[in-house]
This record gives structure tokens, sequence and C-alpha cells, in this order.
């Protein structure tokens, strides 16, 4: 009974230990890693993420501030 506590235990710091070096190794990718988990999370809430609302207003946006641009010799989109 007491070894199979021990080993139990063992086993349990092993999973641990592992899951430790796996979320330390992630650590530099932390924002290539985020950005699919938050696009995820706003779909399944139902909540639009930039690309939807660039495609819903993108063309109204640039018919209205190209002119602008034009007038002060930027091109639109600026590249910056």
């Amino acid at each position: 009974m007491w070894c199979r506590r021990m080993v139990m235990r063992i086993k349990k710091l092993h999973v641990l230990l592992i899951l430790l070096a796996i979320c330390v190794c992630a650590i530099p990718f932390r924002g290539r890693l985020f950005k699919p988990i938050a696009g995820g999370i706003q779909m399944v809430k139902g909540k639009k993420t930039v690309a939807d609302r660039i495609s819903e207003y993108g063309e109204a946006v640039q018919k209205r501030l190209a002119p602008s641009f034009s007038q002060v010799g930027i091109t639109y989109p600026p590249k910056r």
C-alpha cells in the first residue's frame, strides 16, 4: 500500500514537471500561440475579430479616407 502511494506521487510529480517544462518552452512563442487561441475564443463567444471588422467596414472606410490621403499626397492605406 505504501509503495503504491509513492509510485503514484512520483508519477504525478513527473507529469507536473513535464507540464512545467512545456510551459517554460512555450514562453518565447506565446505571441504566436495566443493569437489563434484568442481568435478562436472570440468566434466561440460570437464576437467579431479584426479581420471580420475589416471585411465589414474596410471598403466604406477606404472610400471615405482615400480622397483625403490623395490630397496630401499619401497613398491609402499607408505602408506604415
